[in-house]
């Protein structure tokens, strides 16, 4: 408000936003056989846009499972076969300046076609029979 100064100081600061990185599909805790799986995810960079960024889908158990790039709008998918046991599915997107986002998700493949659940105790006379 002081008519007697017209200086005007700005800061700018260009290539500073971090990336987003969300695991769409499939939804923690889920459960699966060991057919293929479909996986979706959305990124995105405010300074560089999602054709900037670098893509890695890693599991803690089969490793590298896919590194392809977004589309323009950011979005990512692919389908894949897991080993049974229990993943932690992380995508990461690192932009051009080095800064990661991450996300993870936890899955469960059971080797059988119908996954089992051992909620319930087995009764007398069950015992050596899986029940689903």
């Amino acid at each position: 408000n002081d008519t007697g100064n017209h200086e005007v100081h700005l800061s700018l600061m260009a290539g500073l936003a971090p990336p987003r990185a969300e695991i769409e599909s499939p939804a923690t805790g889920s459960t699966f056989d060991t057919r293929p799986i479909a996986f979706d995810g959305d990124v995105e960079d405010e300074d560089d846009g999602p054709e900037g960024l670098e893509i890695l889908w890693e599991s803690n158990l089969d490793g590298i499972l896919n590194g392809d790039d977004a589309n323009a709008y950011g979005v990512l998918g692919f389908e894949r076969a897991l080993s049974p046991g229990q993943h932690v599915i992380t995508l990461s997107a690192t932009d051009p300046d080095g800064q990661t986002a991450t996300d993870s998700v936890e899955l469960e493949i059971c080797p059988w076609l119908v996954p089992l659940t051992f909620e319930e105790p087995m009764e007398e006379g069950e015992i050596g029979r899986a029940h689903v």
